[in-house]
């Protein structure tokens, strides 16, 4: 399982997306399963990433 946080550099919300989806995972036993935050730089970061607004949170790149 792969879990991203993507973000742009001025969200104020991505540490806490990221906390909670810890938290989650955490609560089920997956706390082996890391989150990995991604900062989006460029429109062509975006398209290519599947960003959908900051932040996106993405589970096997869905």
């Amino acid at each position: 399982m792969k879990i991203q946080v993507l973000h742009i550099e001025d969200c104020p919300n991505w540490q806490e997306a990221g906390d909670r989806v810890r938290l989650v995972l955490d609560s089920i036993g997956r706390g082996d399963v890391p989150v990995e935050f991604v900062l989006i730089r460029t429109e062509a970061e975006a398209v290519s990433s599947g960003f959908a607004g900051s932040p996106t949170i993405l589970l096997d790149g869905q």
